[in-house]
This record gives structure tokens, sequence and C-alpha cells, in this order.
């Protein structure tokens, strides 16, 4: 390796470092010393060149390390900064246990403040709810529920992320059993993006007894900027099937069914003589469980143009939009004030 082959590189080492902070709590001069040993440099006067051209906010010189551009230092750390960021560097030549050390440390630190973060959000919600309030909880968490949540949470960083999990707990507390294993695995596993793609379908899921799902007509779902390459990301986390393409909808003895949506009052009555066989994707019960979790709002024309949808294309006879006023779950009968019909 040629030094001329290192001229420019200081963006994407000053972004290595900035990552070993993360991972480590702070970067040491022995690991400094290691990372450039993989460059073949080995001559003093060589390495001193590496480091001016690569543009790195440390100098060699001696055989020793300085560190330019601090802006202060404690306790034998160094903060520099370059373009408004900081990285934290420990200027003693600790040996390779000290630094594990270090590195368990800041890992530990990062996982508790975590998971105080997902519980703080956990007794905001519970606070916040006025159900809540002299409630009888007769049933307690599992204990290996949550081990298992604890586990999977304390990495989770993101503000967001922890609101949802925050949620998670809070929900659980007030009905355990809410929230299975599996689903906990999968929103580990999610990425920002997933979950805004996940917001997105939340906002035209329609629910049918245990049932979730969305109309499957591409055109349809392109009002709402879904794509069939949204739903086969979200397929393959598990939320979403593709391959569930019908639901049959049986109407009741007053020949009347309930389309219910994401956290709303309103909800279509559909009133028909003979079962209906609706073309859709459904959501897996993963995906069920994470849609009750979402607190988005329905998009705002969606209720009428699904009301529409199936007086349409399907021929149901009426199709009314309604606010709910009381259910009977046993009989699944509800009363209900008339919005409009379509």
């Amino acid at each position: 390796m040629e030094i001329s082959d290192l001229i420019g590189l200081k963006e994407p080492l000053t972004k290595l470092l900035e990552i070993t902070e993360k991972a480590f709590g702070a970067v040491t001069k022995p690991f400094l010393m290691r990372m450039i040993n993989k460059t073949k440099i080995k001559n003093a006067k060589d390495i001193e060149a590496f480091i001016k051209n690569s543009d790195l906010l440390v100098t060699y010189r001696n055989e020793e390390f300085e560190f330019i551009n601090y802006n202060e230092e404690i306790n034998n750390k160094t903060l520099l900064k370059d373009d408004k960021k900081e990285i934290s560097i420990l200027n003693n030549a600790l040996n390779i246990n000290e630094r594990s050390q270090i590195r368990l440390n800041h890992v530990s630190i990062k996982k508790q403040n975590n998971l105080e973060e997902i519980i703080s959000n956990a007794f905001e919600n519970i606070i916040n709810d006025e159900e809540v309030k002299n409630k009888k909880f007769e049933k307690n968490v599992d204990e290996d529920w949550l081990n298992n949540f604890f586990e999977y949470s304390e990495n989770i960083s993101n503000d967001d992320m922890q609101k949802l999990w925050g949620k998670i707990l809070s929900d659980e507390i007030q009905k355990p059993n809410s929230y299975s294993l599996r689903t906990l695995d999968s929103l580990r596993k999610m990425t920002n993006e997933d979950a805004l793609r996940f917001e997105k379908l939340s906002k035209i899921i329609m629910f049918r007894s245990i049932h979730a799902f969305i109309f499957s007509n591409r055109s349809f779902l392109s009002q709402y900027n879904l794509s069939f390459g949204d739903l086969i990301l979200l397929e393959d986390i598990g939320l979403i099937s593709t391959s569930e393409r019908t639901i049959t909808i049986p109407f009741n003895e007053q020949n009347k069914i309930s389309i219910n949506f994401t956290h709303k009052i309103n909800f279509l009555v559909l009133e028909c003589k003979v079962e209906k066989i609706i073309e859709i994707y459904k959501l897996t019960n993963i995906g069920y469980e994470l849609a009750k979790l979402i607190t988005c709002n329905v998009e705002n024309d969606f209720i009428d143009k699904a009301g529409e949808y199936f007086k349409n294309k399907y021929k149901i006879n009426n199709v009314t939009l309604a606010n709910l006023v009381s259910y009977d779950s046993l009989n699944d009968s509800y009363n209900y004030l008339k919005i409009k019909t379509y």
C-alpha cells in the first residue's frame, strides 16, 4: 500500500472511529495502532505520513499519538470535534483486558438506559389511561414473557421504537397474553423503514372478527402509496400474506356484519342476504397484533372509499357508515348511529 492511496480518507475513517466509539465507549491508543498495523505500514515516518494524509484528528510523532482539536480533557479522556461531532478517545495505553472492560461497561450502560426509557414510556401510558384507574389486575405477566421482553428490548435505542415497546409493556400489564413471543421477536428485527412501511399499511387495515386485512386491488392500494413491493417486504418479515387472497364474509341473522378500522369508533355496516367472497391480503397473527399496537389515524378518505368499494365491487345491498353506541359480543349485535349510506 502506498501513502498516496490513503489521501482523502478523512470521512470514512472518521465514520469508522465514530462507530468504534459507539461500540466500545471510547477509542484507545493501542486500538488505533492495531488498525494502522492492518495497513502493513511499519516505519514511524510512514505512519506519521499516513495520519497526515488521511486527515485524522490525531498526529503521530516519536512513536506516540497526539490528539489535536480537542475541546476538553476530563479524567484522561479527550473529546475530539469534527463538524460538530465528538469522538471520545482515551489517552492512556490500556491493555486488552482493560479495553474489554470499558466496552462491557459502555454496552451495559446503553442497555440499562434503553430499558429505563422503555419502562418510563410504559409508566406514562398507564398514568394517562383513564380506563386503568381503580381497575383490578387479576393476572400477572408471565415471567418467561418478561425475560424475553427485556432481552429483546434492551438493544432498542430509537425513540419511536422505544415508545412502541413501552406500549407493548403497558398493554401486557393490563391484559397479559396480548402479544406473543413471536410478535416480540418480529418487532425487535424490524428496521425503522419496516416500521414506517407497516404504519402506512395500518392506515388502510380493516378488521372483521379475528381477521385483519386490506383490499388486494393494486390500483386501490396505489392511492395510498402502497406498492406490491412494499407488501412483499412486509411479507418477508412475517406481517402479511399475499398468498391468502380471499376472505368469506357470512352475514348474521339480521343479514348484517360490521367492518372496523384501526383506532376508530366509526365502522361500516354491510347488509346482504348472501355471503360474499372478498379479495384481500390477510395480515398474519403477528401482523394482527402489531396492527393493534400502532397508533395511527386512518387515511381521511379511506373509510368512504372502502364503503363505495364494497358497495360497487361486491354488490352489497346496503353499506352504512355508523358510529358505535354499544356492542354485544355474545350475539354479535350492536347499536349504532347512522352517519351516512353509500
